[in-house]
């Protein structure tokens, strides 16, 4: 506390308008981030969910007439997509009847039955468990897991573009102020004088 004491009083203030400025640009940065993290996660798990559908109207023929060979066609369109991990479409009695792995996938691809409807967010994954329907009656149900490698992209960008305006904003802030810090610390230190 004795160096807060020998500092000047317009170093004072400068620290204090630079403490100020850059507390309020982390807290919005903050609210922002959580915002667009909840949101980016619902629009994953939605653009999971249609895909799933997707690959589930594409199979509904080879389900139909049980040809394994047309579903594995359907779901080796996923390739396209460079975060889908592993993908299965099941029978109608819940085992499954193709499936697809992206290469160099590893651990647990898909579960050994059928899913409830229905999306799961964990922490190194999204799935998507869509039913495959045929007037209306349940033929089949297929399951897509994608990592969650899109968001980490996303998050790290942010934190390159918060740091370099935290860096900004912070050196507009101290030349500021710098600045406007005579206005208040001038007329104290000519009252000091006089006195």
């Amino acid at each position: 506390m004795r160096r807060m004491n020998d500092i000047s009083i317009r170093r004072k203030l400068t620290l204090l308008m630079m403490l100020t400025s850059v507390v309020a640009l982390l807290l919005a940065c903050g609210a922002f981030l959580s915002y667009d993290v909840a949101t980016f996660r619902q629009k994953l798990g939605l653009d999971l969910s249609v895909l799933a559908e997707i690959i589930g109207a594409n199979s509904t023929a080879a389900l139909t007439f049980d040809d394994a060979g047309a579903a594995r066609d359907a779901l080796s369109a996923l390739r396209a997509q460079k975060h889908v991990i592993s993908a299965c479409v099941y029978a109608k009695d819940g085992s499954p009847f193709a499936t697809y792995v992206r290469g160099g996938a590893g651990g647990p691809l898909w579960p050994p039955v059928a899913q409830p409807e229905g999306t799961q967010l964990s922490r190194h994954d999204l799935s998507a468990c869509r039913r495959v329907l045929l007037d209306g009656e349940a033929i089949g149900t297929v399951y897509v897991r994608s990592d969650l490698g899109e968001m980490h992209d996303r998050l790290r960008r942010y934190a390159v573009i918060g740091i370099v305006v935290l860096l900004l904003a912070s050196l507009v802030a101290l030349l500021l102020a710098s600045t406007l810090q005579g206005l208040i610390s001038r007329p104290v230190l000519q009252l000091a004088d006089t006195a």
